[in-house]
């Protein structure tokens, strides 16, 4: 019967959805008062009649391809918030670093904020003294931060898998601000 059902089978008939939704449905009948008595005659008859597979039915193939796509997607997540966890400890290690070097020479520090005030007053003599104060620490701290050898994102992540401290000893010299270096440690 099995070889009469197969050669008389309609183009496109997908048996394997068909017998997979008619095993789902002696499964939901079996402890009910409507149970399939006759589980082989029902495979039979379905098939013959290429009965639907009902929408929405997930076959094996189709479960396995979405767990799959779910995997993957889980995976492409995890290496996106790794790597954002990386640039948030990349930052929080420039950041320090320059914290520790602005501590080590606060008169240098406080010079070079004067300086980009300053400037900002030059360029904006309107503005507000303290928006002018928050503009020039953070134009100092950048300003800082380029002349530090601090390592760059991808020689960070490289020590960090090696499981290399990230500290740097402190700069003893004060940064030239007009130094070639200022651009290559820009982060």
């Amino acid at each position: 019967k099995a070889k009469e059902l197969l050669s008389n089978l309609q183009p496109g008939q997908d048996v394997l959805a068909q017998l997979e939704s008619v095993d789902q449905t002696i499964q939901q009948l079996k402890n009910t008062s409507n149970p399939v008595i006759n589980p082989a005659g029902f495979y039979i008859r379905l098939i013959e009649r290429n009965t639907p597979v009902p929408d929405g039915f997930e076959t094996s193939a189709k479960r396995k391809a979405r767990e799959e796509n779910e995997r993957k997607e889980r995976e492409r997540r995890a290496a996106e918030d790794a790597h954002e966890e990386l640039e948030w400890e990349y930052e929080r290690y420039c950041t320090a670093e320059v914290d520790r070097y602005i501590q080590a020479n606060p008169a240098e520090f406080e010079s070079i904020k004067n300086a980009k005030a300053d400037e900002d007053r030059k360029m904006r003599p309107s503005s507000w003294p303290g928006l002018v104060e928050t503009s020039a620490k953070i134009a100092a701290r950048r300003a800082i931060q380029k002349q530090l050898p601090l390592l760059t994102f991808e020689e960070f992540v490289n020590h960090k898998k090696h499981g290399t401290d990230f500290s740097l000893k402190q700069v003893p010299l004060s940064p030239d601000t007009d130094s070639p270096r200022s651009e290559e440690h820009t982060s």
